[in-house]
């Protein structure tokens, strides 16, 4: 079993070791989907900005999304999971390409960050903000 989009060498790898032990033709290489990627152009997003997306999310009582800033770059963590950059392609959407995820904050009538949504692959997870 495999986490992520990165995982189909190793499937490959044990389609071929199948292969060989049941006599099947390797022949017919088995490719991974293809990611669905739009180019996006990132943007300036302002300091003020970007500190209010600062925070921890729960996305689920037992994953947590910590969102933290240093210099102008912010990235996100999930539980268990290794910190990712994202850029900004609006003031409140950022991307990650290499893991082809797009994150975006939302926020109340008052402009207080509320939550956010992930989505990678057309599934979305929302996440409200944790109160500090």
């Amino acid at each position: 079993m495999t986490n992520g989009d990165g995982g189909w060498p190793v499937i490959e790898e044990i389609l071929r070791a199948i292969a060989a032990e049941y006599g099947w033709p390797l022949d017919q290489s088995y490719q991974a989907p293809p990611m669905r990627r739009r180019a996006v152009t990132s943007v300036l997003v302002g300091a003020d900005i970007m500190a209010a997306y600062v925070g921890n999310y729960t996305l689920r009582p037992e994953i947590e999304v910590k969102v933290t800033r240093r210099r102008d770059v912010l990235s996100v963590q999930l539980t268990g999971q290794a910190a990712f950059a994202v850029d900004p392609i609006s003031e409140s959407t950022f991307v990650a390409r290499i893991l082809n995820v797009e994150v975006t904050f939302l926020r109340d009538d008052l402009g207080i960050v509320t939550g956010l949504t992930l989505n990678q692959n057309d599934q979305e997870l929302s996440a409200p903000k944790k109160e500090s």
